[in-house]
């Protein structure tokens, strides 16, 4: 019963903090289930706060609150996890994202009654003991002072920039005029800008690595159109990875069968199939670009994996390992 509850009251709030509210496919798909039960739950909160509801007439119809609702203060276990995040994008070099959080946890403890704090603090401070992350290699993001909120501000105002580029090897230095999309935070504690640096051919999408940008110029009198909604998320759903190659592969790797139930855990890419086969091997399928970051990915795998496709892999698979230096 008090979980059906909790469950009640997070409905509301969530219908109070969502400006385009919520409708039945929201709870349906939250709370995993039954429309019916949807409809009962929603019916629940608009008595209870029918002077408070407003109902956005749209197709399907959705609910929010309009006016305040004083919310529950943050749990130990909300407060704690919060420096778990700030310890992770530390970890991965995302620095500013690391002084969002800590400054959210700051305001939301400033919230809070001074002798429940008192109460709350050694219980936070034993479960963020108990978090630590292992170190794991890459390269610090030392981003340019600003530019990170400067392109926030361009995005949020959809406004073009420029910048100067530089690139891997740190020999070559360009300049670029871009309409800047959105941050893509890769595996290799690298952080991305998505640009499109064609306006004259759109899509014509690049990827920028932060840290290789400087001298960033925001053009606040000038504009560009939103030309297609979640278009970061839908860039990604052809990459493995965060680069796209010019076309989009159908792959197919096979893992042995003592590997299998380890394999079968795993999210190689969204659109992936898993099929056993007949003698205990692992057959995974997906369709994505990115054959360099899928070539580095199997090599981790070594003799446990068979590329069965595509044969562009194969020979991006040989140019790595010739590329690797062993000692004579």
């Amino acid at each position: 019963m008090y979980q059906k509850y909790l469950e009640f009251l997070d409905l509301v709030f969530e219908m109070q903090a969502s400006n385009d509210g919520i409708g039945y496919e929201d709870i349906t798909s939250k709370l995993k289930v039954s429309r019916r039960t949807a409809e009962r739950m929603m019916e629940a909160i608009v008595s209870s706060y029918k002077d408070n509801i407003e109902v956005i007439q749209r197709r399907p119809k959705r609910w929010r609150i309009v006016k305040k609702i004083e919310a529950p203060s943050p749990t130990v276990e909300e407060l704690a996890v919060l420096n778990t995040a700030a310890d992770l994008f530390e970890r991965e070099g995302m620095h500013q994202y690391q002084q969002y959080v800590k400054s959210l946890q700051r305001n939301l403890k400033a919230n809070i009654e001074h002798t429940k704090l008192t109460r709350l603090d050694p219980d936070i401070e034993t479960l963020e003991a108990a978090e630590v992350f292992s170190h794991r290699p890459g390269p610090v993001q030392i981003l340019e002072e600003g530019l990170y909120e400067q392109l926030q501000d361009a995005i949020k105002g959809f406004n073009p920039v420029s910048f100067d580029y530089t690139n891997v090897e740190g020999e070559t230095k360009r300049h670029y005029y871009v309409h800047p999309y959105g941050f893509l935070h890769g595996n290799n504690t690298r952080s991305y800008l998505l640009a499109n640096i064609n306006q004259a051919t759109f899509p014509g999408l690049t990827v920028f690595i932060l840290t290789n940008m400087s001298k960033l110029v925001v053009y606040k009198n000038k504009g560009f159109k939103k030309i297609e909604e979640n278009l970061v998320e839908n860039y990604l759903k052809d990459c493995f990875g965060v680069f796209q190659d010019k076309r989009v592969y159908t792959v197919v790797w096979r893992f042995n069968a003592e590997c299998a139930d380890h394999v079968e855990k795993w999210v190689f890419h969204p659109t992936q199939t898993i099929k056993k086969r007949r003698d205990g091997r692992i057959e995974v399928q997906f369709k994505a670009g990115g054959l360099y970051e899928m070539a580095w990915h199997v090599v981790t795998w070594g003799d446990l994996i068979e590329v069965v496709k595509p044969k562009k892999l194969i020979d991006v698979l040989r140019e790595v390992r010739d590329s690797i230096r062993l000692p004579d």
